[in-house]
């Protein structure tokens, strides 16, 4: 029995070509959306979403999960055990969608000084330029939102003074950023506010 050999002419449309990480990136942002369902936005008159009562006091709905901005600033591994001790994790991020959240809330939340920042769940202090996050898991090529094309930058500081390096990240730009690219790494031992996070409970 012979096989048969198939073969295939595939045509693209002009704006259909995507080549690079950044198509990639696209193709799947565009397929994720047409095979996820909408999530329910925070309020809603939408009758099948749940209502936000299901976040305890203090944390914040979006998405089937609950977000806490904390007014206080830790360190980023006490940061991580608060978040923790709160019943959640520092915030992981997995979409678009997420990350513009948090961008919006977090730029309404901070003040014009420049170390009024928020801590998230990301670092790469096990292996340099290896981020994980804290549930260590990796960092997707898709879903980096560096702030600028210097970050994440490892800086060991202007006389050497910080020799490990910058290995967490922190995010947030007053007023939030247009294209929600808002992460900078930084020395895991400044003290920063935090985003935690856990999932709603209906």
């Amino acid at each position: 029995m012979s096989e048969g050999i198939v073969y295939a002419d595939v045509k693209f449309k002009n704006n259909q070509r995507t080549e690079g990480k950044d198509g990639v990136c696209q193709q799947n942002e565009e397929l994720r959306k047409q095979n996820t369902p909408p999530s329910c936005p925070t309020f809603t008159g939408n009758k099948d979403c749940p209502k936000p009562r299901n976040c305890a006091e203090g944390w914040e709905y979006y998405g089937g999960k609950c977000y806490y901005f904390s007014p206080d600033k830790l360190t980023w591994a006490q940061s991580r055990d608060e978040c923790i001790t709160r019943g959640g994790h520092l915030v992981i991020i997995g979409s678009l969608e997420e990350q513009k959240f948090l961008d919006q809330q977090i730029g309404t939340k901070m003040s014009m000084e420049p170390e009024d920042k928020f801590w998230i769940g990301l670092t790469d202090s096990i292996n340099e330029n290896e981020w994980l996050w804290v549930d260590n898991s990796s960092l997707s090529l898709c879903l980096r939102f560096w702030l600028g094309n210097k970050e994440p930058g490892d800086w060991k500081g202007k006389y050497g003074d910080y020799l490990e390096g910058e290995d967490c990240s922190r995010m947030g730009e007053p007023g939030g950023t247009k294209d929600a690219k808002s992460w900078l790494d930084v020395n895991c031992n400044r003290t920063q506010r935090r985003i935690c996070e856990t999932k709603s409970h209906l």
